[in-house]
């Protein structure tokens, strides 16, 4: 899972008319020989992302609001905090209930106010990582310049907190001797090195690049010194180290004899920042070219995320090709419980009281594998959020949700944030910051904004007026929906 990871950047994305994607030779192999999943969903920003991602649930129906990670309800063990309840059964639990060692490293982002909610608690055999949305990279504490929306323990404004646990408990010794990526891959490396091969193996390895701060060591950044633009050169940097580590990851799967009998998925968690910072390191850094938008905003570029699927589990027909149906994060789920032979019915949240929400995870092996043709997938409806919904080739938007992160767009209830195609460093950047500052704020949707997004990737034609029976029936639905948000 790669945090923020943009549109364009990755080099097989490079179409000639946007800016020149960082280098990625090793996933344009692996996209070669893989499946490219060209609409692959998540919502839009980072903590629901990722709680739909491991729970089987669309972000609406588990973690969707901006809450102080640190809060917490003491009489509410189940649901009563920030990030996914611990009355929800985990990708980890599922895995490792049917027999899998598994391993989580990297950033986790999904609550701690619970021990419950911690990785080992929830399935998860081994855990190197950061708990907050984001850390430094370096000594690995929680500091202002950091991160460019404060919460939890980066509240305090006490210094020197660090954020690395290993496995239940501070990971001792750690902090501070590494870049936090490299800590991360040292570890994933070490637990495929390990790994008895008479069990199967889930490995999460959760990046924290290319989140900000932009601040890699300098060794990375050589091969961008033609780029004057130190955001711009940063984010480049730390784009082709993802590369290369996702390379070594693939390599080791090599040597121990496991690539042949492997799934690999690679996800960004979100769309790309395109935003301004409080520093260059804090910019957003990304492109999205062609998209619209960017990170905190439901437009495609917030929204639509790199992804593709490679391994020696996919199919020789299969490698090679495109897959255009509808791919949800939290799809992911029920995919590897079909995979791995368990229901994805996730009974410890339906024996909770009220019972939590039921997984709404779509198994897409089938489609992975062949066994159904491309076209014949089961996603056709996508509940982004309580203001936005896709329904085969259309999507509806109706404003700005207003549980985002972005606190100064969600104040403008029917405005759509980051109504831009530009990148998220250098003047661009800073336009399109001011482009929330100032009327009209981004898009106007309070009467609905309708995309034919299959024809118009873009978002370049609203539609809304030619076909306002569409808008009219898909505006109701969202109503019904909605009745269903999570919401503890």
């Amino acid at each position: 899972l790669v945090d923020d990871l943009g549109w364009n950047d990755v080099s097989y994305h490079g179409d000639g008319t946007g800016p020149t994607p960082p280098k990625t030779p090793v996933m344009d192999e692996l996209v070669a020989n893989g499946i490219e999943l060209t609409r692959a969903y998540s919502y839009a920003w980072c903590a629901p992302a990722r709680a739909a991602l491991l729970s089987g649930r669309m972000s609406v129906h588990v973690d969707v609001n901006h809450t102080n990670s640190m809060a917490f309800d003491p009489k509410n063990p189940v649901s009563g905090s920030s990030g996914i309840p611990s009355g929800m059964t985990v990708m980890g639990g599922k895995l490792k209930g049917a027999g899998y060692k598994t391993h989580y490293n990297g950033k986790w982002g999904v609550g701690f106010a619970w021990k419950s909610q911690m990785p080992i608690s929830r399935g998860f055999d081994s855990f190197l990582g950061y708990v907050h949305d984001s850390s430094d990279y370096y000594d690995n504490t929680l500091s202002n310049k950091s991160i460019e929306v404060p919460s939890g323990c980066e509240l305090a404004g006490i210094s020197g907190i660090v954020d690395l646990f290993k496995n239940d408990g501070p990971a001792i010794g750690l902090n501070g001797t590494k870049w936090a990526d490299y800590l991360f891959l040292e570890e994933s490396l070490q637990n495929i090195e390990e790994h008895d091969t008479s069990s199967p193996l889930f490995l999460f390895h959760a990046f924290h690049s290319v989140h900000a701060p932009l601040n890699p060591p300098e060794e990375l950044e050589e091969p961008y010194q033609a780029l004057k633009d130190p955001t711009h050169r940063a984010y480049n940097a730390m784009t082709t180290f993802v590369d290369t580590a996702v390379g070594k990851v693939v390599a080791k799967l090599k040597e121990k004899g496991m690539w042949e009998n492997t799934l690999l998925v690679l996800s960004s968690d979100n769309g790309g920042p395109v935003y301004p910072g409080k520093s260059l390191q804090l910019f957003g850094g990304a492109s999205n070219h062609p998209l619209r938008g960017g990170k905190t905003s439901d437009f495609e570029g917030g929204i639509r995320v790199v992804s593709f699927v490679s391994g020696g589990l996919i199919p020789e027909l299969k490698r090679g090709t495109k897959l255009d149906d509808y791919v949800s994060i939290a799809d992911w789920y029920g995919t590897f419980c079909s995979m791995a032979g368990v229901s994805m019915e996730d009974k410890l949240a339906t024996a909770q009281d009220p019972p939590l929400p039921p997984v709404d995870s779509v198994d897409h092996w089938p489609l992975l594998s062949g066994k159904i043709p491309a076209g014949s997938g089961q996603r056709t409806e996508i509940h982004i959020s309580s203001v936005t919904l896709i329904q085969g080739k259309w999507k509806l938007l109706t404003g700005m949700d207003p549980s985002s992160i972005n606190i100064k767009a969600a104040s403008h209830s029917h405005v759509v944030p980051f109504d831009t195609y530009k990148p998220g460093w250098g003047v661009s950047a800073i336009e399109n910051g001011r482009g929330m500052s100032k009327f009209p704020y981004g898009l106007n949707c309070e009467k609905g904004c309708l995309f034919d997004i299959m024809n118009d990737p873009t978002e370049s034609e609203d539609l809304a007026e030619q076909h306002s029976d569409v808008v009219s029936a898909m505006w109701a639905r969202l109503n019904e929906l909605n009745k269903g948000i999570f919401n503890p």
